[in-house]
């Protein structure tokens, strides 16, 4: 398989770096064009790149939580810029299989929420919150592909981390149907959105 060059999938925003393809801004300001969320949950900040660019194209009404385990210095940036961030685990996990703590189930109350799952282990995480979406609610799961073929087809990005096999009960429980398809792909995502 072609190796394709890390760094054309680094980059910064406003001085924090974005560990995604440089085409992924115009595919997040198309996404939220389109769904207009009203609260963001992301599992795994990172470096803050993309969360700091999602807060900045997002009304200010749009609540924004960001959980990442990791205690970076640029945390407080985040949270000058409205995202209620926290360095809490909102998993108990037993191997591979993720429950969401009783304290954190409140986040997904709301309606036309978008959940992102890019943390350590996107399978769990997807697994466990999908079953929290509601009918209009969008989840996406970062170094994502359908499959390890089509991965190798694409080319777009280096990790493969979760495949549509690995999610596949739970979109199928939970009426989660592919959503911008092509799109998302295209930028290493995952995006389901789940249909009444």
């Amino acid at each position: 398989m072609k190796n394709i060059d890390l760094w054309q999938g680094h980059n910064v925003y406003k001085g924090r770096a974005v560990q995604q393809k440089k085409t992924v801004y115009t595919y997040f300001v198309h996404l939220l064009e389109q769904v207009k969320p009203t609260r963001i949950v992301e599992i795994g900040s990172g470096h803050g790149g993309l969360t700091l660019f999602l807060r900045n194209i997002t009304f200010p009404e749009v609540e924004f939580f960001s959980f990442e385990t990791h205690d970076f210095e640029w945390n407080r940036e985040l949270k000058d810029k409205g995202v209620i961030f926290s360095n809490e685990n909102i998993f108990e996990n037993n191997n591979s299989i993720f429950t969401l703590k009783d304290e954190f189930k409140h986040l997904f109350e709301r309606n036309n929420t978008l959940i992102l799952c890019d943390g350590g282990y996107k399978i769990g995480e997807f697994n466990c919150l999908a079953d929290y979406t509601k009918p209009g609610d969008l989840i996406l799961a970062h170094d994502y592909c359908t499959d390890r073929a089509k991965f190798e087809e694409l080319l777009v990005w280096n990790w493969l981390e979760i495949e549509y096999s690995n999610i596949k009960d739970a979109c199928e429980r939970n009426n989660l149907k592919p959503y911008m398809e092509e799109d998302s792909l295209a930028n290493a995502w995952g995006c389901f959105k789940r249909e009444s």
